[in-house]
């Protein structure tokens, strides 16, 4: 999955082709899975064009370590965004850890129906 998103992170020109290779040094040194249920991965180094989150469902699953995830939200971080990187992580963390949120957010069949659920829940919190 890592090797998949961040292909489509450098084909969309938003990472250099050293972005994946850095999102799994990260992903080596801990885990970015979180409660078995998904993963938040990024790269050790915000060096991105520009902040760019890319977003994976499935109802079926995802395999990651040993765990059985559902949604993966791959983050690309511009140098300036330093700061609301924290932000923007935590936010994503603190809705996923509701595993009803879960069930609506991979219920979402089109993305503007996904952001709208994301962005309803975090305005809940």
């Amino acid at each position: 999955m890592i090797r998949f998103l961040g292909e489509k992170i450098v084909d969309f020109g938003i990472a250099g082709d050293d972005f994946i290779d850095s999102v799994l040094e990260r992903e080596r040194l801990s885990s970015t899975c979180f409660l078995d249920a998904f993963a938040v991965p990024h790269s050790l180094h915000m060096n991105a064009s520009r902040t760019m989150v890319c977003i994976l469902t499935s109802e079926k699953g995802i395999p990651w370590d040993e765990h059985m995830i559902h949604i993966v939200m791959m983050i690309a971080v511009h140098q300036e965004d330093r700061k609301k990187f924290m932000e923007l992580y935590d936010g994503i963390v603190r809705v996923l850890e509701n595993p009803q949120n879960i069930k609506q957010l991979v219920s979402a069949r089109t993305p503007s129906e996904f952001i709208n659920c994301l962005a309803r829940e975090n305005i809940n919190r």
